[in-house]
């Protein structure tokens, strides 16, 4: 399976919680190895925060590019609010990855749009993690 690794990272959560793209990168890249899939892309976006609309993102603008040329089948990120807090612009981006098949998976968490269950919890988190 084509994998494409997104990571993200705002200036002030690195400075508060010690979150860094190179832990994210080392941990997608090991989960990408683990399961056998090739590794199409690393999209990074370190110093932009979740709630930036996505339109301001340019790994994020490289990787839904890569996804409308058909080279990624599964985007795969450490953690729910890595991807996305604004779930305005989730959905926006959701709806070009349900148009080409794309699914995605939070390697450190239980979240995943591979299966019906895993959806519905999806819409349910990203309600919560946009309140944060």
């Amino acid at each position: 399976m084509n994998v494409a690794i997104y990571v993200r990272v705002s200036t002030q959560e690195q400075k508060t919680h010690g979150i860094s793209v190179e832990a994210q990168d080392a941990a997608c890249r090991a989960w990408v190895t683990e399961h056998g899939h090739r590794l199409v892309g690393v999209y990074n976006d370190a110093g932009l925060s979740a709630r930036a609309k996505y339109t301001k993102r340019g790994a994020m603008l490289q990787l839904i590019e890569a996804i409308r040329s058909d080279l990624v089948e599964l985007v795969i990120f450490t953690k729910l609010d890595r991807w996305f807090r604004n779930v305005a612009d989730y959905y926006e981006v959701q709806a070009i990855l349900e148009a080409h098949g794309v699914k995605w998976r939070a390697i450190q968490e239980d979240y995943e749009t591979e299966t019906a269950s895993g959806r519905f919890k999806v819409n349910i988190m990203l309600a919560v993690a946009q309140d944060e």
